[in-house]
């Protein structure tokens, strides 16, 4: 959802394996915690979720391929809003 200022709350999981300013996001928090707990499986330690919002005319592109929502940005053009506790 677009808020009345033109702004899109992101997210993007991250751990270990991946860094925390890439250029992909996703509107969906629960995919977020997917991709951040990835490899948590293997041993490997919880990872992160950051939630974020972005100015609209700032987003590269919307991919819904794989079921994603998935949105590609500028690392800095992303504001951070807070690192989500799930």
């Amino acid at each position: 959802q677009i808020d009345t200022d033109g702004y899109l709350t992101i997210f993007r999981g991250f751990n270990h394996m991946s860094r925390e300013d890439g250029n992909s996001f996703t509107l969906s928090k629960a995919k977020a915690i997917w991709f951040a707990n990835r490899y948590a499986s293997m041993g490997k330690e919880k990872g992160y979720v950051n939630k974020y919002k972005i100015h609209i005319s700032d987003v590269l592109a919307f991919i819904t391929d794989r079921k994603e929502a998935e949105i590609v940005a500028w690392p800095d053009d992303v504001i951070l809003l807070e690192q989500i506790n799930y």
